[in-house]
């Protein structure tokens, strides 16, 4: 039977190997590609995660967009499957437009092309592999605005010279095209399409005698049919809609921006079902041009959106939230200087967490920064930060919550979450120990019921997270074993040892 001492002189090496509860982002492996071409680099919405850690992205080489366009697949390691020149293989002169990805793992990129100079936008399918599947071309005098996917089918907007809607198979199957009749005589600018519920919803916005007018909205069902319809205009002229996002209630949340002759201000707001106006804010922060950028996000009961802000001197970005059924403003985090060119990207990262990414510090000076921000706990985590990566975002899309990937010019960068070690004076007093340890199916803690509850293994591994008003029912389905449990509430986290028997 071991004495006391050796059972003492166990936990005391147990504790030194102690993994720790903080999660730190690292580049994992980077991809680069690089031609005598200046102009090589990787656009926006050119990068979707495809499943099996591999993902597509899509490379213009010509300054006017119109040039040769490479198409790359990579593995978890950043190894290529698959890298050829698109245009090669299917028609010379393609200029990149936009990438989607269909559930039945598949990827449609919609390019233009210029087949013997006669101007052509194209939807073109691949597999998981980057092999190709089909192509469908439009016709020459109409142009792809927007485009968006719900299960198998893609929608498209498209105008010719009036506004069309395109819908396609997952086999590239026109199975039907839509004209979209307007109920005022104004003439629409529509920037985008989404699609919920049975509904495809389209915004912009209308023209006074040309000069900007009203933003507008419309909702239509797959046979055509008006469903919903918002062109109020609030508080002045010069409202577009820059994106939209829909509740399962069918309540379209809109940002925007608003010009006043003076000064740019953005703007956001609810619509309901029946396009009724349920609360709107413009604000500028005192600031000459503010616009949301890359930002609207449902989580919850809250809506997310991220603004870039400016004037002669100072570039800044701002995360912001607020509650879809009164429009209450919390001002989250604001960025303190934004680089040349930066803004905030925006993405959803987990269940719980939103990931941002900014270039942030001073002109000469700039870095790149990942941020995330936890819904449950209203806490921030500096993931990254570091001047070492090119710190304008093109590209930030999440594998899911344990990694990412960023793609500027001709480099793309995978980020993993990895355990860092803590030591054990990190660890907080035992006067504030939760009781009983050992405990079975029940603790007591001395918290607050929103705060957050991490359950972590000696390796590091999380194994339960909840909030205190929810961890009695979960308590059950953890394992026997040694922890290290943490407490968060907002900004401030403490860590104990407990055992559960």
């Amino acid at each position: 039977m071991k004495s006391k001492f050796q059972n003492r002189i166990w936990v005391v090496l147990l504790l030194i190997i102690v993994a720790a509860t903080r999660v730190v982002a690292q580049p994992v492996w980077q991809n680069s590609h690089v031609y005598n071409d200046p102009f090589v680099y990787y656009l926006e919405e050119s990068l979707v995660n495809i499943g099996r850690s591999a993902y597509i992205g899509y490379v213009s080489t010509d300054s006017n967009d119109l040039g040769t366009c490479h198409f790359y697949v990579l593995d978890s390691i950043g190894t290529n499957i698959k890298d050829t020149s698109f245009t090669s293989a299917i028609s010379s002169g393609e200029g990149f437009r936009k990438t989607l990805h269909l559930n039945n793992n598949t990827v449609v990129m919609i390019t233009i092309t210029d087949p013997d100079n006669d101007w052509r936008e194209a939807l073109t399918c691949f597999d998981a592999n980057g092999n190709y599947l089909w192509r469908v071309y439009n016709d020459s005098n109409s142009t792809y605005i927007d485009a968006c996917v719900s299960n198998d089918s893609i929608f498209v907007l498209c105008k010719n010279p009036d506004y069309t809607l395109q819908i396609y198979t997952s086999n590239g199957v026109l199975s039907s095209s839509i004209s979209l009749q307007f109920t005022t005589t104004l003439f629409k600018e529509l920037n985008g399409v989404a699609y919920n519920s049975g509904v495809i919803y389209f915004y912009g916005y209308e023209f006074y005698g040309g000069i900007d007018g009203a933003f507008y909205i419309k909702g239509i069902s797959l046979i055509g049919a008006n469903i919903f319809e918002a062109i109020d205009n609030p508080n002045n002229t010069g409202e577009r809609v820059k994106d939209i996002v829909i509740d399962d209630s069918s309540n379209v949340y809109f940002i925007g921006t608003s010009y006043d002759g003076g000064s740019t201000s953005f703007s956001v707001g609810k619509f309901n079902s029946m396009g009724t106006l349920i609360w709107y804010d413009q604000n500028s922060y005192g600031i000459n041009f503010a616009t949301y950028e890359n930002g609207l996000l449902l989580k919850n009961n809250d809506l997310f959106v991220t603004c870039t802000f400016f004037d002669s001197t100072t570039i800044s970005g701002r995360f912001d939230k607020y509650h879809i059924s009164n429009g209450i403003l919390n001002n989250l985090y604001v960025f303190d200087s934004l680089a040349y060119l930066g803004s905030i990207k925006m993405r959803d990262f987990s269940k719980t967490s939103i990931l941002l990414g900014s270039s942030s510090g001073s002109y000469t000076t700039p870095y790149c920064r990942f941020v995330e921000y936890n819904v449950l706990s209203n806490s921030v985590d500096t993931l990254y930060n570091d001047s070492a990566l090119v710190n304008n975002f093109n590209l930030m899309v999440p594998k899911d919550s344990t990694g990412f990937f960023y793609g500027r010019d001709n480099i793309i960068t995978y980020f993993e979450k990895t355990i860092t070690s803590i030591l054990e004076n990190e660890l907080s007093d035992d006067a504030q120990l939760p009781y009983p340890n050992p405990f079975y199916d029940k603790l007591n803690l001395e918290c607050k019921e929103t705060d957050i509850i991490n359950f972590y293994d000696y390796s590091g591994r999380l194994c339960l997270s909840s909030v205190k008003s929810e961890l009695e029912k979960k308590l059950p389905q953890l394992a026997k074993g040694n922890y290290i449990v943490e407490i968060i509430n907002g900004a401030v986290s403490k860590k104990f040892r407990l055992v559960k028997n």
